[in-house]
């Protein structure tokens, strides 16, 4: 089999992967969140907004791009870091689940604190990213920061923001045009830098993936007698992939898809192809050698008998009776057994989902994986806002007034960037064809990256789909290689519209369609308004948290666990919430009668000097009231003169914790956390009348702005009845 067959059929099986992902964004929605379809508006929608938004684009276009000034790009560059900071300003994610664990252990190592959580027995694959954190972070501790996770939000961008640049910068030395093209495409995705405000690992691969291609592009730009240049970014690209694997395991995928490219593509040297692959090879064995070396050192001892087997994560994803996603039961089965038992029973019960779903059940299984991972284009799951649950995203004034209005807000944000999802989608499929059609001549470092783009997309999209649990977090690794592809597939279709137009459509010029398309998109966004105006009728209960002060499960095995002193009254520093809520919880464990006679619980609102007693009864406690917004304290009195020991108090070891500090007697206790939250629960419409009428409004305001940038259809009309059609000369090809 030659390696041009070989190029030819992971083009292919891109474009395929391309299409399914596209089909998927048009009809469907991430299956089995528990608001189902409700909140996410029609295809009929997603396809008159698409195409309106491709009206908006063309028509804006029809001028050279090249006779924007200058201050108005630096406007454009000005205002996305504007809204960055305003995003980071504003909106807030409460650690949790892994985050949670990841945030607090690095807190006890950068205190010098080395006792690990029994998690990482479990994964010991976060030990490095943790490692990473502290490290990184340390050296405020000795500027007095005690708490870390914001500096990780805004270290996150910079990291982020370095990544595009330097890309969109290497791009400009091949085509200025295309540079400055990815460049905007990047720096106003929005999905990506949701993350920012997500302390792990995601954010910080998908920066040094973007370094990684920016790299590859100045390595083959550079003269075949410049030795010493290649050997250094050979031995870059080398280090920067050990560290992405060292840092998130899952980058190992992007790493085969290198390797391949190198193995496959005509376009490099043997020398050169030696040398790339031993060298990243090799970097990637002693980086991950040495990464054990500094966890040894840390204090972490591997546990080979507690390690999660892979097998857990593969028999998750094709639970019939999820879309393939995380499963809070099945994700601890058999978590009681050693690794290799637990692997047995695992794959076992792998066997029998497989044979339960059948050949049918299998496709349609897949179907929903797709869906689930691939069919919205906005940051969804790990934000809780699609699945009401109370750990989501909180959004500060002035941009809500309350936290209540998340949900709504986050759901009108993803329908508005669903049509700018497909089109992208749409681009990505056309310049992917061309690719594969060979209609234009690409230059060696894009040669390279387009092949590099197949294997990475497919080999993420095919790992996932068949093999692994699904996630839309899990797809942020290939959004460099689609925003190339896309932005290849916008170059490529206004370069022939600006050469000859007549090879965009057979038979007429594309102005010529423009109208036609502007009636089309009026036609389907009034059916789809109409169809979906039950939305702004239908009511759902919609529970958003307002304040979180700790993760219950830091607890492992009651070691966390620190007792309440006898004659002792336990106060947490003052604490603000935001935003008005209606109900408070704490969870305190099992206590018999005696022990809940002797605690004593209240809740304080310092400014207006107003409190609440809360009735002490084992296991969950409840409060229903309306809290305004304030300042408040929570406390917890033991009157009796012996120690009462709740679930709900913990000694953290570490001052890096989300909630209030503790008092105890009137003095801080370091590392005592109370875990407890406020939440409110409101019936509310599935989507507010305002947010539907702003997304529709939106829509119909780009279209009308694209029927006033010309006088009118009917010089459309004309103008292309007067293009004649011809073929395209051999000097008009396009290069990239």
């Amino acid at each position: 089999m030659s390696t041009a067959y070989i190029r030819r059929f992971i083009q292919a099986l891109l474009l395929l992967v391309l299409s399914l992902i596209f089909i998927s964004a048009m009809f469907m929605y991430p299956l089995g969140l528990k608001t189902g379809a409700t909140s996410y508006l029609s295809p009929v929608f997603r396809l008159g907004a698409l195409i309106t938004i491709f009206i908006f684009a063309y028509q804006i276009t029809e001028k050279k791009l090249e006779r924007i000034p200058e201050w108005f790009k630096n406007a454009l560059v000005f205002l996305a870091l504007i809204i960055q900071i305003i995003f980071l300003l504003t909106f807030f994610r409460p650690v949790y689940t892994d985050t949670g664990i990841i945030t607090t252990m690095v807190g006890r190592l950068i205190e010098n604190n080395h006792h690990w959580f029994e998690y990482y027995d479990l994964y010991p694959n976060n030990v490095n990213i943790t490692i990473f954190w502290a490290t990184l972070l340390k050296p405020l501790r000795l500027l007095g920061v005690t708490s870390f996770q914001s500096w990780i939000h805004w270290i996150q961008m910079f990291l982020l923001d370095y990544g595009i640049f330097y890309l969109a910068k290497s791009f400009k030395m091949i085509n200025q045009k295309f540079g400055t093209m990815f460049f905007y495409l990047a720096l106003f995705y929005m999905p990506w830098f949701m993350y920012a405000i997500f302390p792990y690992n995601d954010l910080l691969a998908i920066s040094i993936f973007m370094i990684i291609i920016g790299t590859i592009i100045k390595l083959f730009s550079i003269k075949k007698n410049e030795i010493r240049k290649k050997v250094v970014y050979s031995i870059l690209i080398g280090i920067l992939f050990a560290f992405a694997v060292t840092i998130r395991q899952n980058s190992v995928i992007i790493l085969i898809a290198f390797v391949l490219t190198i193995l496959f593509s005509q376009a490099i040297d043997k020398h050169l192809k030696s040398l790339l692959i031993v060298l990243v090879l090799f970097l990637t064995i002693m980086m991950t050698v040495g990464a054990n070396q500094v966890a040894q050192h840390e204090g972490f001892k591997v546990n080979t008998n507690r390690e999660t087997p892979a097998v857990r994560w593969i028999n998750m994803s094709w639970n019939p009776n999820t879309s393939g996603e995380i499963d809070g039961t099945d994700s601890s089965i058999y978590d009681n057994l050693p690794k290799n038992e637990r692997a047995k029973k695992l794959t076992l019960e792998l066997k029998k989902r497989l044979k339960f779903l059948g050949i049918k059940g299998i496709f349609a299984h897949t179907i929903k994986k797709i869906a689930f991972m691939f069919s919205f284009g906005f940051s969804n799951q790990d934000f809780g806002f699609s699945n009401h649950d109370m750990e989501g995203l909180q959004i500060n004034k002035p941009i809500l007034q309350n936290y209540s209005q998340t949900t709504a807000f986050m759901n009108m944000l993803s329908n508005l960037f669903q049509p700018f999802y497909l089109l992208l989608l749409v681009f990505a499929g056309y310049g992917c064809w061309n690719i594969l059609a060979q209609k234009f001549q690409m230059v060696r470092p894009f040669e390279i990256l387009s092949l590099f783009s197949a294997f990475s997309i497919v080999g993420i999209f095919a790992f996932h789909i068949v093999l692994w649990e699904v996630r839309d977090r899990y797809v942020l690794p290939i959004i460099p290689f689609f925003l190339f592809l896309s932005a290849i597939g916008i170059y490529i279709f206004f370069e022939k519209r600006k050469k000859l137009d007549t090879k965009v459509l057979p038979l007429k010029t594309l102005k010529f369609y423009i109208p036609y398309l502007q009636i089309i998109s009026v036609f389907l966004l009034i059916v789809s308004f109409i169809h979906g105006y039950s939305k702004t009728e239908k009511l759902i209960s919609n529970t958003t948290n307002t304040y979180f002060s700790s993760y219950i499960f830091y607890n492992e095995h009651n070691k966390e666990l620190i007792p309440l002193q006898p004659h002792s009254v336990y106060k947490t520093d003052v604490f603000e919430l935001k935003s008005p809520t209606n109900n408070f919880s704490m969870f305190i464990g099992n206590l018999n009668q005696e022990q809940t006679n002797q605690l004593k619980l209240s809740i304080l609102q310092v400014d207006q000097k107003k409190a609440w007693n809360i009735p002490v009864q084992s296991g969950q406690i409840n409060l229903k009231n309306k809290f305004p917004e304030g300042r408040y304290r929570v406390i917890i009195e033991n009157s009796s003169s012996k120690d009462i020991t709740i679930t709900a108090l913990k000694q953290l070891q570490t001052q890096n914790i989300q909630g209030p500090a503790i008092q105890r007697n009137g003095k801080v206790v370091n590392g005592l956390n109370l875990a407890f939250d406020f939440n409110d629960t409101k019936i509310t419409p599935v989507i507010p009348m305002l947010n539907y009428f702003f997304i529709y409004f939106s829509f119909f305001f780009l279209l009308a702005m694209s029927w006033f940038v010309k006088k009118g259809g009917s010089n459309y009309l004309k103008r292309g009845r007067n293009i004649s059609i011809r073929k395209m000369n051999k000097n008009e090809e396009i290069n990239i």
